[in-house]
């Protein structure tokens, strides 16, 4: 399922991922306390079942801010009762604020997703956000790598494990790629004044991906790649290939 929150704002910072999961994790917590803290305490270290995009309307960028008219945030998850809280918590609030940025809510749309079907062999997917391959010592994994699918399949695994409770039916298998490094700076804590940033390697563009419907599924639904609760990994299908 994916949904879609417009926001009036007028700036944020560059690192914006931590500020955004902050927000839907409010919204989470105003609907059910016994959600959030199941989610985001006690399976903390846990791949979680849901991604998130940005886009910023008329946007520009100044001493290590973003200004904008507005900002559109897209959820996906597989979790109908994630989508849920996010709902209901974005009606007790319309204005969200993370230390001194202020975010006022102006729309709530749901949004058309594709469901695939066992015809299903392969999807064409253009990424939405940045997709995060790393390896076992946190290094990027870039297309170009021979290690590339391995990485991939990796953390499919743990996402299809986690979330469906089971193993890939299929290894996935990348047909084509036209995929672009973009490094994003991102800061992964509240209190950031003495910490250093973070630069992660990211991906983006489009891939061709062939597997099990049931796991591409999942993957569309949740991001696929690493971090992707900090807004990795989402994708739109492109085109269904069966066969």
């Amino acid at each position: 399922m994916k949904i879609r929150l417009t926001f009036e704002m007028g700036r944020l910072p560059i690192s914006y991922r931590l500020p955004i999961l902050s927000i839907i994790k409010g919204c989470i917590r105003r609907s059910s306390e016994n959600f959030y803290k199941n989610l985001f305490d006690v399976n903390k270290s846990e791949i979680k079942p849901f991604t998130f995009s940005t886009y910023f309307k008329k946007m520009d960028i100044a001493e290590e801010h973003i200004y904008a008219e507005k900002l559109d945030v897209t959820i996906s998850s597989s979790s109908y009762e994630f989508i849920m809280h996010v709902f209901n918590g974005s009606q007790f609030q319309k204005s969200f604020t993370y230390k001194d940025y202020q975010l006022i809510l102006i729309g709530f749309q749901m949004l058309k997703d594709t469901k695939l079907s066992p015809a299903t062999s392969a999807v064409l997917l253009r990424f939405q956000s940045p997709m995060l391959i790393e390896n076992k010592q946190n290094k990027p994994v870039l297309v170009s790598s021979p290690h590339f699918e391995e990485e991939l399949n990796y953390i499919c695994e743990l996402t299809i494990k986690k979330l469906l409770g089971r193993s890939l039916r299929q290894p996935i298998r990348v047909r084509s790629t036209q995929l672009v490094k973009q490094v994003i700076k991102e800061s992964l804590h509240l209190d950031d004044s003495h910490k250093k940033p973070l630069y992660f390697t990211a991906q983006k563009g489009w891939m061709c991906l062939e597997g099990y419907y049931e796991d591409l599924q999942c993957l569309y639904d949740c991001g696929i790649g690493h971090r992707t609760q900090l807004g990795f990994g989402l994708a739109e299908i492109e085109e269904v290939i069966t066969g």
